[in-house]
């Protein structure tokens, strides 16, 4: 008469070890589909020609030197996160499209509670901000509704000045300037602070309207 062994059960430590396996099978498959189609530097250099514009009016638009552009679009120079909003906020691209090449999927319903977002926000501004224009307000909403917040409803009033500090920088919060180099500390080498004083007066200028606007 025959006999028969009977398999053995699974043990939890074979269990643990497949269901790891299965999940990381999981996330390699999500980084195959969810990769970029083309690099950031080609989306881009196919941005710009989308909108038609020169090298040098891409660099004046995003608010660079057109030497640091051409490194942007040559793939030879990192492009900060800053830069890559500012891009966004001015060109209303789609931020899918400039860091993947394609874009997001759309949801009709997340798009109906965007823009009924941006009307709020927009409304939140014109009583909390009189002095902004509409582009500006415009262009504030669009980067509340749009950013993570990391859990925060981005309809929070915090929120909201947060994301007006980060679109206009100091012209709504001037208390936001960072104080000037001070000249004590670089000792002798006046020479580093003069430049970074400098970059400081910039940055200030380019971001607080003059007494002329």
């Amino acid at each position: 008469m025959p006999t028969f062994k009977l398999k053995p059960e699974k043990t939890a430590t074979n269990a643990m070890i497949e269901a790891r396996v299965n999940k990381l099978g999981e996330f390699e498959d999500g980084c195959v589909r969810n990769a970029p189609s083309s690099p950031l530097h080609v989306n881009l250099r196919t941005l710009r020609e989308k909108l038609d514009l020169q090298k040098n009016e891409m660099a004046e638009l995003i608010k660079v030197t057109p030497r640091t552009y051409y490194a942007y679009e040559q793939g030879l120079r990192p492009i900060p996160s800053g830069t890559l909003i500012r891009l966004a906020i001015v060109t209303g691209a789609d931020m899918n499209q400039i860091l993947l090449g394609r874009a997001a999927p759309t949801n009709l319903d997340t798009v109906r509670s965007a823009v009924d977002d941006m009307m709020l926000i927009i409304k939140f501004l014109a009583t909390e901000y009189p002095d902004m224009d509409l582009q500006t307000r415009q262009e504030v909403s669009r980067f509340a509704v749009t950013t993570d917040w990391q859990g925060w409803s981005r309809m929070h009033p915090s929120v909201i000045r947060d994301a007006v500090r980060l679109v206009t920088r100091y012209r709504f919060h001037p208390e936001d300037i960072p104080p000037p180099p001070f000249h004590e500390d670089y000792g002798n080498d006046q020479e580093q602070w003069e430049r970074d004083m400098a970059e400081w007066q910039r940055i200030v200028d380019e971001d607080l309207p003059s007494d002329k606007e």
